[in-house]
């Protein structure tokens, strides 16, 4: 089971926007005094992670949810087309994710044909 806050989910948004109305998120946001913006915007931020990565905290505490899929929040500075998504799979220090491997990874430039790189999966390490 995953948290799937990437932009390709159409319910992902509503559901931020949810959550922020929340009272304890409320009082969370007065007491940082945070400059008033959109909880997704904070999620989203590609100079500060706090908010991200309380997200990501929360998902790795659950005790239903294994996996966070959401987009790249990072700002590259690359080229403002450059996006992606995460998918962030959480278990055990030291050990494999069940049922999870790597057979390949793909990197799709902006314009050109996508490039695939055979991965090897040795020992909880990936080996390009």
């Amino acid at each position: 089971m995953a948290l799937d806050l990437s932009a390709h989910n159409p319910g992902s948004r509503r559901f931020v926007h949810e959550i922020e109305q929340a009272s304890g998120v409320q009082s969370a946001i007065n007491l940082a005094h945070a400059q008033s913006k959109p909880l997704w915007d904070w999620i989203f931020d590609g100079w500060d992670y706090t908010v991200a990565r309380g997200v990501g905290l929360a998902v790795a505490s659950s005790d239903y949810l294994q996996a966070l899929r959401v987009g790249s929040a990072r700002n590259a500075g690359r080229s403002p087309d450059e996006t992606g998504d995460n998918i962030v799979f959480f278990g055990r220090n030291g050990t494999q994710v069940p049922n999870v491997f790597i057979r390949e990874a793909y990197v799709v430039p902006s314009h050109g044909k996508p490039v695939r790189y055979p991965v090897e999966f040795v020992a909880g390490t990936a080996k390009p």
